[in-house]
């Protein structure tokens, strides 16, 4: 209903049409705030389904990609790096990526030093054997061969 702009007190009844325009309106509007709330969410959804992505799998925040290779998988293929049995471009890749980044490098220096280890403690015990068998511990002397024959302690 309109007002009279000369008699505020009484109401005239609205024209043909403007009741149906504004409800469009209004449907309009709320159409358009439906719309922006969802894509808001979609973007929101987008961006932490992205983020978990690039943190997740591997190619993500503090995973460098030096030598075209990234940190988790350099772990991943670490033991194959170090077996030496991987192709020869994944081994420059890793071999790359090492030399950039320190803590691919440690962690590698530290799986091949876990695997010597057992080696060195091995083949000391096989030097300690080798060194009983050949010193003579009733007499006191080593025996081998060389300049000296024997040695007497």
């Amino acid at each position: 209903m309109n007002t009279d702009s000369n008699n505020q007190d009484q109401w005239n009844p609205c024209d043909q049409g403007e009741i149906g325009k504004l409800v469009q309106h209004l449907k309009d509007r709320r159409r358009t705030q439906v719309l922006q709330r969802n894509a808001t969410v979609a973007l929101l959804l987008m961006m932490v389904g992205f983020s978990g992505y690039f943190v997740f799998s591997g190619g993500g925040l503090g995973d460098a990609g030096h030598g075209g290779i990234v940190c988790t998988d350099v772990m991943r293929q670490a033991d194959e790096f170090i077996a030496n049995s991987l192709d020869a471009q994944t081994n420059d890749n890793i071999r790359e990526h090492i030399v950039h980044c320190d803590a691919c490098r440690i962690q590698i220096e530290k799986m091949r030093a876990e695997l010597n280890e057992p080696a060195a403690t091995e083949l000391q015990s096989e030097q300690e054997a080798d060194i009983a068998t050949r010193f003579d511990m009733t007499s006191h002397t080593l025996v081998g061969s060389g300049v000296f024959s024997s040695i007497e302690f």
